[in-house]
């Protein structure tokens, strides 16, 4: 097995469908771009992630939540970054909003209950 696919094979998304649309707040959430540009001009051993792997974290985090069959494949906002502390390392969740009704989704490799509770 590559260490590419140890990689997504290693993650199980926590999907969530927020009820109701987040409106603000989006401009303190790093972006993919951003985040990109960060691993890029990060010396390699000084990371455990490429920017390949960073993109494909993100496309299968994408593909999840499609598999619920809520998200209609387009974005009003996003998709941002969460970094949530794991082990000795951060782990990266992602946060979009699509166009229709303005619906909010979040896939996290960490469960994150409180979520739940909302969810539709």
């Amino acid at each position: 097995m590559t260490n590419l696919a140890k990689i997504v094979n290693a993650y199980t998304w926590y999907c969530y469908c927020l009820p109701s649309p987040i409106d603000f707040g989006w401009e303190f959430l790093p972006t993919i771009e951003e985040i990109r540009a960060a691993i890029a001009a990060t010396p390699r051993d000084c990371h455990y992630i490429s920017v390949s792997q960073f993109e494909i974290l993100l496309h299968t985090a994408q593909e999840a939540v499609r598999h619920q069959g809520y998200w209609e494949g387009d974005f009003r906002n996003g998709p941002v970054v969460m970094c949530l502390p794991k082990d000795e390392h951060f782990e990266f969740a992602f946060v979009w909003k699509q166009d229709n009704n303005g619906t909010t989704f979040v896939a996290s490799p960490i469960e994150l209950p409180w979520l739940d509770e909302d969810c539709v």
